[in-house]
């Protein structure tokens, strides 16, 4: 029986989840970091927030960020969101 989790990825089944997001310096704890909603200009002018801005400092050290930007783009979401260092579906402002 599997179960679902939420990571910084939205909500996944254990049994899809990849080896390599155990390595990865996002997970449950701070997942809501990674969606975006926040009132803050930052890269590029997109809006973000202060939890934003710590996402994106933690994929600047993550040691899977590749797996990560491979995997994205691979399973692309609608959703604003953080992932693999960059913006993702985020309209310019």
């Amino acid at each position: 029986m599997s179960r679902l989790t939420r990571t910084a990825w939205g909500l996944s089944s254990d049994t899809r989840d990849q080896l390599w997001r155990q390595s990865a310096n996002c997970g449950p704890t701070v997942a809501e970091w990674f969606w975006i909603t926040g009132h803050h200009v930052g890269r590029n002018g997109h809006v973000l927030s202060a939890d934003n801005r710590r996402a994106l400092a933690l994929c600047d050290t993550c040691p899977v960020l590749a797996q990560c930007l491979a995997d994205e783009v691979a399973n692309p979401t609608p959703y604003a969101h953080i992932a693999a260092g960059r913006l993702w579906g985020v309209q310019r402002v």
